[in-house]
Protein backbone atom coordinates (compact mmCIF):
# COMPACT_ATOMS: atom_id res chain seq x y z
CA UNK A 1 0.00 0.00 0.00
CA UNK A 2 1.04 3.71 -0.93
CA UNK A 3 2.68 5.26 2.04
CA UNK A 4 0.28 7.56 2.28
CA UNK A 5 -3.06 5.75 1.71
CA UNK A 6 -4.02 4.24 5.37
CA UNK A 7 -4.07 7.86 6.73
CA UNK A 8 -5.66 8.56 3.52
CA UNK A 9 -8.43 6.30 3.70
CA UNK A 10 -9.25 6.40 7.36
CA UNK A 11 -9.95 10.32 7.29
CA UNK A 12 -12.22 9.32 4.53
CA UNK A 13 -14.04 6.83 6.53
CA UNK A 14 -14.55 8.99 9.15
CA UNK A 15 -15.79 11.95 6.80
CA UNK A 16 -18.23 9.48 5.06
CA UNK A 17 -19.57 8.19 8.02
CA UNK A 18 -20.26 11.72 9.28
CA UNK A 19 -22.49 11.80 6.64
CA UNK A 20 -24.04 8.85 7.11
CA UNK A 21 -25.26 9.55 9.98
CA UNK A 22 -26.33 12.76 9.35
CA UNK A 23 -28.70 11.55 5.86
CA UNK A 24 -30.18 8.54 8.33
CA UNK A 25 -30.87 11.36 11.42
CA UNK A 26 -32.67 12.94 8.58
CA UNK A 27 -34.98 10.44 7.10
CA UNK A 28 -35.76 8.12 10.46
CA UNK A 29 -38.38 10.46 11.13
CA UNK A 30 -39.95 10.18 8.04
CA UNK A 31 -39.89 6.40 8.25
CA UNK A 32 -41.16 6.03 11.68
CA UNK A 33 -44.24 8.27 10.56
CA UNK A 34 -44.87 5.48 7.48
CA UNK A 35 -44.20 2.92 9.42
CA UNK A 36 -46.65 4.10 12.12
CA UNK A 37 -49.05 4.57 9.45
CA UNK A 38 -48.66 0.96 8.26
CA UNK A 39 -48.99 0.08 11.86
CA UNK A 40 -52.80 1.76 11.92
CA UNK A 41 -53.86 0.55 9.17
CA UNK A 42 -53.50 -3.20 10.00
CA UNK A 43 -54.94 -2.57 13.45
CA UNK A 44 -57.92 -2.54 11.31
CA UNK A 45 -57.59 -6.17 10.50
CA UNK A 46 -60.03 -8.29 12.32
CA UNK A 47 -59.06 -9.34 15.42
CA UNK A 48 -58.25 -13.11 14.89
CA UNK A 49 -59.43 -15.65 12.69
CA UNK A 50 -58.50 -16.82 8.85
CA UNK A 51 -60.56 -13.89 7.52
CA UNK A 52 -57.85 -11.64 8.22
CA UNK A 53 -55.81 -13.19 4.89
CA UNK A 54 -58.83 -11.34 2.92
CA UNK A 55 -59.13 -8.48 4.68
CA UNK A 56 -55.15 -8.33 4.77
CA UNK A 57 -55.49 -8.58 0.61
CA UNK A 58 -57.96 -5.72 0.10
CA UNK A 59 -55.82 -3.72 2.93
CA UNK A 60 -52.78 -3.78 0.81
CA UNK A 61 -53.14 -1.10 -1.59
CA UNK A 62 -53.41 1.18 1.17
CA UNK A 63 -50.11 -0.35 2.55
CA UNK A 64 -48.61 0.59 -0.76
CA UNK A 65 -49.83 4.14 -0.77
CA UNK A 66 -48.95 5.27 3.12
CA UNK A 67 -45.28 4.28 1.80
CA UNK A 68 -44.87 6.91 -1.31
CA UNK A 69 -43.98 9.80 0.63
CA UNK A 70 -41.11 7.74 2.34
CA UNK A 71 -40.29 6.63 -0.87
CA UNK A 72 -39.85 9.83 -2.58
CA UNK A 73 -38.52 12.04 0.23
CA UNK A 74 -35.78 9.04 0.63
CA UNK A 75 -34.83 9.07 -3.14
CA UNK A 76 -34.86 13.51 -3.11
CA UNK A 77 -32.59 13.12 -0.31
CA UNK A 78 -30.50 10.58 -1.49
CA UNK A 79 -30.55 12.66 -5.14
CA UNK A 80 -29.64 16.25 -3.88
CA UNK A 81 -27.01 14.77 -1.10
CA UNK A 82 -25.01 12.35 -3.46
CA UNK A 83 -24.89 15.40 -5.98
CA UNK A 84 -23.54 17.77 -3.48
CA UNK A 85 -21.12 14.86 -2.03
CA UNK A 86 -19.97 14.13 -5.95
CA UNK A 87 -17.94 17.58 -5.40
CA UNK A 88 -16.14 16.54 -2.45
CA UNK A 89 -15.56 12.90 -3.46
CA UNK A 90 -13.73 13.99 -6.05
CA UNK A 91 -11.91 17.03 -3.93
CA UNK A 92 -10.67 13.70 -1.44
CA UNK A 93 -9.47 12.03 -4.61
CA UNK A 94 -7.69 14.25 -6.38
CA UNK A 95 -5.84 15.43 -2.73
CA UNK A 96 -4.66 11.61 -2.37
CA UNK A 97 -3.46 11.97 -6.20
CA UNK A 98 -1.63 15.53 -5.48
CA UNK A 99 -4.11 16.91 -8.85
CA UNK A 100 -7.04 19.46 -9.26
CA UNK A 101 -10.06 17.49 -10.15
CA UNK A 102 -11.36 19.47 -13.51
CA UNK A 103 -14.26 17.49 -14.46
CA UNK A 104 -17.84 19.23 -14.27
CA UNK A 105 -20.20 17.46 -11.23
CA UNK A 106 -23.04 15.67 -13.01
CA UNK A 107 -26.70 16.70 -12.69
CA UNK A 108 -28.41 14.94 -9.62
CA UNK A 109 -30.15 12.68 -12.28
CA UNK A 110 -27.11 11.51 -13.31
CA UNK A 111 -25.73 10.81 -9.84
CA UNK A 112 -28.57 8.44 -8.93
CA UNK A 113 -28.85 6.34 -12.77
CA UNK A 114 -25.14 5.69 -11.89
CA UNK A 115 -24.82 4.90 -8.52
CA UNK A 116 -26.21 1.26 -7.65
CA UNK A 117 -27.39 -0.67 -4.51
CA UNK A 118 -28.37 -4.18 -4.63
CA UNK A 119 -27.31 -5.27 -8.67
CA UNK A 120 -30.32 -1.66 -9.48
CA UNK A 121 -29.58 2.32 -9.73
CA UNK A 122 -30.89 4.07 -7.35
CA UNK A 123 -33.30 5.82 -10.14
CA UNK A 124 -34.48 2.13 -11.22
CA UNK A 125 -35.23 1.40 -7.05
CA UNK A 126 -36.96 4.34 -6.15
CA UNK A 127 -38.98 4.19 -9.60
CA UNK A 128 -42.73 4.02 -8.76
CA UNK A 129 -43.90 1.25 -11.44
CA UNK A 130 -46.73 0.11 -8.55
CA UNK A 131 -44.78 0.23 -6.23
CA UNK A 132 -41.00 0.93 -6.60
CA UNK A 133 -38.53 -1.63 -5.47
CA UNK A 134 -37.84 0.25 -2.54
CA UNK A 135 -41.76 0.28 -1.40
CA UNK A 136 -41.82 -3.80 -2.40
CA UNK A 137 -39.40 -4.66 0.26
CA UNK A 138 -40.84 -2.90 2.85
CA UNK A 139 -44.36 -5.06 1.58
CA UNK A 140 -42.81 -7.90 1.74
CA UNK A 141 -41.65 -7.64 5.44
CA UNK A 142 -45.37 -6.72 5.95
CA UNK A 143 -46.55 -9.24 3.78
CA UNK A 144 -44.39 -12.46 5.68
CA UNK A 145 -45.68 -10.78 9.28
CA UNK A 146 -49.00 -10.63 8.52
CA UNK A 147 -49.47 -14.19 7.21
CA UNK A 148 -46.86 -15.66 10.07
CA UNK A 149 -49.35 -14.55 12.42
CA UNK A 150 -52.50 -15.64 10.63
CA UNK A 151 -51.13 -18.95 10.52
CA UNK A 152 -50.11 -18.76 13.96
CA UNK A 153 -53.32 -17.36 15.21
CA UNK A 154 -52.35 -14.33 17.07
CA UNK A 155 -54.38 -11.64 17.30
CA UNK A 156 -54.22 -8.10 15.73
CA UNK A 157 -53.05 -6.26 19.15
CA UNK A 158 -50.57 -8.60 19.80
CA UNK A 159 -49.78 -8.59 16.03
CA UNK A 160 -49.23 -4.50 15.36
CA UNK A 161 -46.06 -4.72 17.79
CA UNK A 162 -43.84 -6.55 15.40
CA UNK A 163 -44.90 -3.75 13.14
CA UNK A 164 -43.86 -0.86 15.80
CA UNK A 165 -43.56 -1.41 18.65
CA UNK A 166 -45.01 1.99 21.04
CA UNK A 167 -44.85 3.48 24.55
CA UNK A 168 -47.27 5.96 25.81
CA UNK A 169 -45.30 8.57 27.67
CA UNK A 170 -47.74 11.57 29.34
CA UNK A 171 -50.27 10.89 26.64
CA UNK A 172 -47.87 10.86 23.77
CA UNK A 173 -47.59 7.56 21.75
CA UNK A 174 -43.72 6.94 21.06
CA UNK A 175 -42.26 5.06 18.71
CA UNK A 176 -39.26 2.15 19.73
CA UNK A 177 -37.64 0.34 17.05
CA UNK A 178 -36.95 -2.76 18.41
CA UNK A 179 -34.74 -5.65 17.41
CA UNK A 180 -36.97 -8.00 15.44
CA UNK A 181 -39.76 -5.81 14.45
CA UNK A 182 -40.71 -4.05 10.59
CA UNK A 183 -39.28 -0.83 11.62
CA UNK A 184 -35.99 -2.53 12.95
CA UNK A 185 -35.61 -4.16 9.40
CA UNK A 186 -36.96 -1.53 7.78
CA UNK A 187 -34.52 0.79 9.36
CA UNK A 188 -31.45 -0.91 8.83
CA UNK A 189 -32.03 -1.63 5.01
CA UNK A 190 -32.42 2.23 4.70
CA UNK A 191 -29.19 2.80 6.74
CA UNK A 192 -27.26 0.23 4.09
CA UNK A 193 -28.86 1.92 1.14
CA UNK A 194 -27.31 5.36 2.40
CA UNK A 195 -23.72 3.59 3.39
CA UNK A 196 -23.63 1.72 0.28
CA UNK A 197 -24.45 4.54 -2.09
CA UNK A 198 -22.18 7.19 -0.37
CA UNK A 199 -18.91 4.81 -0.97
CA UNK A 200 -20.19 3.90 -4.30
CA UNK A 201 -20.27 7.51 -5.25
CA UNK A 202 -17.29 7.97 -3.54
CA UNK A 203 -15.50 4.98 -5.21
CA UNK A 204 -16.97 5.60 -8.85
CA UNK A 205 -15.46 9.63 -8.51
CA UNK A 206 -12.22 8.40 -7.65
CA UNK A 207 -11.54 5.87 -10.19
CA UNK A 208 -12.39 8.15 -12.62
CA UNK A 209 -9.86 10.78 -11.66
CA UNK A 210 -7.38 8.26 -10.52
CA UNK A 211 -7.58 6.45 -13.74
CA UNK A 212 -6.35 9.47 -16.00
CA UNK A 213 -2.80 9.95 -13.74
CA UNK A 214 0.25 9.31 -15.13
CA UNK A 215 3.06 6.52 -14.49
CA UNK A 216 0.27 4.57 -13.20
CA UNK A 217 1.28 0.60 -13.33
CA UNK A 218 -1.58 -1.19 -11.12
CA UNK A 219 -4.85 -0.64 -8.87
CA UNK A 220 -4.78 -2.20 -5.52
CA UNK A 221 -7.73 -3.62 -3.75
CA UNK A 222 -7.92 -2.02 0.13
CA UNK A 223 -10.09 -2.40 2.72
CA UNK A 224 -10.75 -0.27 5.55
CA UNK A 225 -9.71 -3.14 8.38
CA UNK A 226 -11.25 -3.21 11.84
CA UNK A 227 -13.93 -5.14 13.78
CA UNK A 228 -16.50 -4.35 10.81
CA UNK A 229 -14.64 -5.77 7.94
CA UNK A 230 -16.66 -8.80 6.29
CA UNK A 231 -15.08 -12.25 5.22
CA UNK A 232 -15.67 -11.33 1.96
CA UNK A 233 -13.44 -8.03 1.97
CA UNK A 234 -10.65 -9.35 4.21
CA UNK A 235 -8.89 -11.47 1.83
CA UNK A 236 -9.05 -9.13 -0.93
CA UNK A 237 -7.15 -6.12 0.86
CA UNK A 238 -4.05 -6.04 -0.39
CA UNK A 239 -4.50 -7.96 -3.73
CA UNK A 240 -3.01 -5.91 -7.00
CA UNK A 241 -3.80 -6.23 -10.71
CA UNK A 242 -2.66 -4.36 -13.58
CA UNK A 243 -6.19 -2.79 -14.47
CA UNK A 244 -9.29 -2.45 -13.83
CA UNK A 245 -10.83 -5.12 -15.57
CA UNK A 246 -8.26 -7.89 -14.22
CA UNK A 247 -10.54 -7.62 -10.85
CA UNK A 248 -13.82 -9.58 -11.46
CA UNK A 249 -15.74 -6.67 -9.45
CA UNK A 250 -15.10 -3.66 -8.41
CA UNK A 251 -16.70 -1.84 -5.14
CA UNK A 252 -19.29 -1.66 -3.36
CA UNK A 253 -19.29 -5.37 -3.61
CA UNK A 254 -21.92 -5.76 -0.73
CA UNK A 255 -23.86 -3.78 1.52
CA UNK A 256 -22.25 -1.43 3.72
CA UNK A 257 -18.92 -2.52 1.80
CA UNK A 258 -16.19 0.43 2.55
CA UNK A 259 -13.07 -1.03 0.01
CA UNK A 260 -11.60 1.10 -2.50
CA UNK A 261 -9.50 0.33 -5.36
CA UNK A 262 -6.32 2.86 -5.14
CA UNK A 263 -3.96 3.61 -7.79
CA UNK A 264 0.33 2.52 -7.81
CA UNK A 265 2.33 4.81 -9.52
CA UNK A 266 6.19 4.10 -10.66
Amino acid sequence: MAPNAEAYLRRVDRELRSLELRLQQLIRGTALQALAQLRDLLSSLPSDGLSRRLAYRQLRPRLETALIPLNETLASLLSLELHRFTTRARELAAQFAGITPADPVPLPAEVMARTRFLGRTLAAYFERHSPSQFMREILRLADRTVEKAILDGTPTPDLLPLVLPEATRKGRRIPIVRRGSIAYTALARINALITTSIWNVYSAESRQIWNRLPNLVAWEWVAILDPKTCPICRPLDGRREQSLESFEVLPQVHPHCRCVVIPIRE
